[in-house]
């Protein structure tokens, strides 16, 4: 399986509604790195684990700190909606690439919902 299915970057992240702040406040430190061989950028590409995202994005101070984010941005309610479209999607995403890793003995015994 692809790293993608693991990880998101910054752009990502941005797409699910997270700004700098946020991404400094709740991922202080990046779960992976990988070099950019670009001619105009030898920089690294920070990457945070899905699950970890996920996980954060449910607990009570994010959803605080979210809230206040959107107030402060001034967000229409046509792009919330859209960041919350981009959730479920990168959810049921990283949900499908789970069951296709798991062997078919534990896919009869566990169940991901």
């Amino acid at each position: 399986m692809s790293q993608e299915a693991y990880y998101f970057d910054s752009h990502q992240l941005s797409l699910r509604g997270w700004t700098r702040a946020l991404r400094n406040r709740f991922l202080s430190k990046p779960d992976s790195e990988i070099r950019i061989n670009h001619w105009l950028n030898y920089s690294q590409k920070l990457l945070y684990d899905v699950e970890r995202v996920i996980f954060l994005e449910a607990r009570a101070d994010f959803v605080a700190a979210f809230a206040a984010s959107v107030v402060r941005r001034q967000l229409s309610p046509e792009v919330l909606t859209c960041f919350m479209a981009n959730r479920r999607q990168d959810t049921e995403r990283y949900k499908a690439a789970l069951r296709a890793q798991m062997p078919e003995v534990l896919r009869r015994w566990l169940v991901v919902p």
